[in-house]
């Protein structure tokens, strides 16, 4: 009997060797990272340098140095940059809009995670042209004459919504 307890052992020993052995083989879980960025400031004009800060970004099993990151201005899936390990970017939009604009994180085994936000620019409001016409454009004091102001443009908003005012004298009072 003293044999066969031996072998048993021995057979045990043997399976738990195994049972350790295939654990070890096994690939460790990889959990997505977690992505999220944010930005500084919120909305601006299209002459506003906006920052965004992707170091909020996070995974369970790598520091925040080893995780890439890459941008997508227009929420197109379109990304417009490449994937980097620098968190921090400077965007400046062209045009007015509200702008979703999302950041891709990459953890080092390939998983990845997305986040989106969005942030407002305004066109930069420049001054609107003036421009008018006198009818006739001469005349004698008794004539009446017809001021038309309807040529005036503004490149941010309609035609019909601006404003105008006279000073006919030219002495500075409306």
């Amino acid at each position: 009997m003293k044999k066969r307890c031996s072998i048993n052992f021995s057979l045990i020993t043997l399976s738990m060797i195994l049972a350790v052995l295939v654990a070890a083989c096994r690939p460790e879980p990889n959990t997505k990272p977690i992505a999220d960025f944010s930005m500084t400031p919120t909305q601006g004009t299209t002459q506003t340098v906006f920052t965004f800060d992707a170091s909020t970004s996070s995974d369970l099993e790598d520091p925040i140095d080893a995780l890439e990151v890459r941008w997508d201005w227009e929420s197109d899936s379109i990304f417009d940059t490449e994937f980097s390990t620098t968190k921090i970017i400077q965007h400046q939009f062209e045009q007015g809009a509200t702008y979703y604009v999302t950041v891709e994180v990459r953890d080092t085994k390939g998983s990845t995670a997305r986040y989106t936000d969005y942030v407002k620019v305004n066109w930069l409001n420049r001054p609107p042209t003036a421009s008018f016409v006198v009818t006739p454009s001469s005349g004698f004091l008794q004539d009446v004459f017809q001021f038309n102001a309807s040529a005036c443009s503004d490149a941010e908003d309609q035609n019909a919504t601006l404003r105008v005012r006279w000073d006919l004298d030219g002495d500075g009072t409306w």
